[in-house]
């Protein structure tokens, strides 16, 4: 079964980095950016500011919220009809996943939810909460939301780079999204994601 939702949830992995920040989205990146970030790292760097990790049975429910704002990054060439109907199954397989929590570890902290995805040098960090200051200001440093969206249609921002590190050359991709009720099962109206790893 792991191997089965690898593709899906370690494959657009890429993204930047900033100073350590409070709890939230601004903690998540500040942990996740870092070309030197591993994904034990992150998962304790989570833990000492305050987020709590969920295993399977707990964090079921986190982890019915999160997949249902996030279907639009695993999924973004389909409709919000057939996102919406693949809910059920990557819960399941994200549950599967978390069999390992140093592969798969969900992570909740007043109100919102992070799941950390790591495999050797390729992560991927998923968020989803309010669309507060802390979203705006990451979304707006990246240049915003395209204009002239309507405020039904999920809007989304994203920012790809080419980052030389040790040697080597990584990929990060820093993705955001404004998410319409009509695209999502899960509460939360605001989403990112940062995946990182070696370029091609």
């Amino acid at each position: 079964m792991r191997a089965a939702v690898l593709p899906v949830l370690i494959g657009c992995l890429a993204q930047p980095g900033y100073a350590q920040a409070e709890a939230g989205i601004d903690t998540m990146m500040s942990l996740c950016i870092p070309i030197s970030a591993t994904g034990t790292s992150i998962r304790a760097g989570l833990t000492e500011s305050g987020w709590t990790a969920q295993t399977p049975q707990s964090g079921l429910q986190a982890r019915r919220d999160l997949i249902g704002s996030q279907m639009w990054s695993f999924f973004s060439d389909a409709t919000p009809s057939q996102r919406l109907e693949l809910v059920d199954d990557v819960v399941i397989a994200v549950g599967a996943s978390m069999v390992d929590p140093n592969f798969a570890e969900i992570y909740t902290h007043e109100g919102e939810v992070v799941l950390i995805l790591s495999q050797g040098p390729n992560i991927s960090c998923l968020w989803v909460g309010p669309e507060d200051e802390a979203f705006d200001a990451r979304v707006a440093a990246i240049g915003g939301f395209p204009m002239g969206v309507p405020e039904s249609t999920t809007t989304t921002a994203a920012l790809t780079q080419t980052v030389e590190a040790g040697g080597s050359d990584w990929t990060r991709i820093e993705n955001y999204a404004r998410i319409d009720a009509s695209d999502r099962t899960g509460p939360y109206p605001a989403a990112a994601r940062l995946d990182r790893s070696p370029a091609q």
